[in-house]
Parts: C-alpha cells; sequence; structure tokens
C-alpha cells in the first residue's frame, strides 16, 4: 500500500483595505487571489522527501501583481497523487487536498482518482486531548520533532521575489512532511479507520502497519457476531480478526 504524505505553502490573498481592524471585504477589493507557493511530498517506506516551488511569469493574466505562476507545482502535485494509493495530510481534509482541487480546476486538471485518506488532525481530536492539535506541538509533545522556525516576513518576501525566501520555504515545507510521517507513525496504532493492509496483502497482517506478528489476544463481541481480537506485536494496533460466533436465531 503507497500512502503519499503531503503538505501545502500557499500564499496570502492581497485585497484592498481602509483599515487594519475590523474590516469586512468582498471579492472586489482582491488584487490578486492565492496561489499554491510550494508543495513537499515523501512515500511510506522511503525516507527521501521531495518538493517544488511556483515560477516566476510575466504574463499579467495569470498573476496580475506578484508576477508568479503555480502550474508546475500542482501538476508535480496532481502526478504524485495520482499514483498513491492512500494520502496522508495533517487537516489535509479540510485543507491541503480541498486547496490542491481549487487549483485544479482553475487550471484546466482533470480530477485526481478518488482516493482513502488519513487526517492525522482529525485522529488527534478522536482519540486524545492534546493540549493544541498543531502538528508542531504535538510533535514536541511526542518527541518525534517539530517544525522549522521561519523568519520575519517570510510570505511576504516570497511574495515580492526574494529567491532565498522561497528557498527557505521550500525547506519548512519539507521539513513539515518529515515531521507528518513521525506522527502518523505515532499516532497509527490507534486509527481503527486506517486503512486495511490486508486488502494489499495475501497473508493475515496487522491492519495499520503490515506485520504479519498478530497476537491472538480474547475476543470481540457485537450485538451479532463474536470475532478473534487480534493485537499486533511490532506497532500495538489492536484489530478484530476472523467471525468465530454468528448470531443465533430465535424460534
Amino acid at each position: 500500500m503507497k500512502i503519499l504524505f503531503l503538505d501545502i505553502e500557499t500564499s496570502p490573498i492581497t485585497y484592498t483595505g481602509w483599515g487594519m481592524y475590523d474590516q469586512n471585504h468582498n471579492t472586489d477589493d482582491i488584487l490578486e487571489d492565492w496561489r499554491m507557493i510550494s508543495a513537499a511530498w515523501g512515500w511510506s517506506e522511503s525516507d527521501q522527501i521531495s518538493a517544488i516551488g511556483w515560477k516566476a511569469t510575466t504574463d499579467r493574466k495569470i498573476s496580475p501583481l506578484w508576477g508568479f505562476d503555480d502550474r508546475q507545482v500542482v501538476e508535480a502535485l496532481h502526478r504524485q497523487i495520482c499514483k498513491a494509493d492512500v494520502l496522508c495530510a495533517h487537516n489535509g481534509d479540510a485543507f491541503d487536498i480541498k486547496k490542491f482541487n481549487a487549483r485544479c480546476i482553475k487550471l484546466g486538471l482533470k480530477p485526481v482518482p478518488p482516493l482513502p485518506t488519513i487526517d492525522t488532525l482529525k485522529v488527534a481530536r478522536k482519540h486524545f486531548k492534546f493540549t493544541s492539535n498543531k502538528l508542531d506541538y504535538i510533535g514536541q509533545f511526542l518527541d518525534v520533532g517539530a517544525k522549522i522556525e521561519t523568519s520575519k516576513g517570510l510570505w511576504n518576501r516570497v511574495i515580492r521575489g526574494d529567491k532565498s525566501a522561497l528557498k527557505e520555504m521550500i525547506e519548512y515545507n519539507k521539513q513539515d512532511v518529515v515531521l507528518l510521517k513521525k506522527v502518523y507513525e505515532k499516532l497509527r496504532p490507534w486509527m481503527q479507520n486506517h486503512p486495511n493492509r490486508n486488502l494489499w496483502s495475501d497473508v493475515e497482517v496487522c491492519p495499520a502497519c503490515g506485520s504479519k506478528d498478530l497476537l491472538t489476544d480474547g475476543y470481540r463481541t457485537t450485538q451479532t457476531m463474536r470475532y478473534k481480537r487480534l493485537c499486533c506485536k511490532d506497532c500495538g494496533h489492536r484489530s478484530k480478526g476472523a467471525v468465530v460466533k454468528h448470531k443465533v436465531k430465535v424460534r
């Protein structure tokens, strides 16, 4: 099962305003809408992290104010997603994937395949009561790493064409994927709805990590069924095995 870990960075929306506080804006105030500054991704079973950033353009129809085109970013991520079996991102269901889809339809790209997703933010909210559900906090809380601290005004310097700022942004983006993978591995044993790795295996394995080292640990019962209860010796994930007994019919 090929899991694609991804993260995107977007530019701010640039608009006109008449003050700094309590401002309400409409679409007529927009001078330039947001774009994907960069995208970073990595695969399960590989430590390599790849990333790509937007490029300059002189076409003012594409970018009327700042002069940047994100087509190569969107197309690169589109190619990677089309190779994946599962997508994983932190807040990916609400942000990264929908933002990516918005740029795809804008640029005339075809929809990517419908894939199961793992949203580590949803996992954190469902199973734990962390002080904060931000990726940076969870990474530090679990002692697996942290985000890179960015220099002051990084996003503004990127949209103004500072090449060193774009390079810093891409490194920041890549570290987010490194951290995402580590947080995912920590949270994985708790994911009861993790895409089932048995669908990619000829023998029974742990649905979460794919290990063959499973221990029968009692039974799990529902209103209608009784199952073997399995525990993975490698990651600790608990799952249900074969049906032991069906509900007895009442005459």
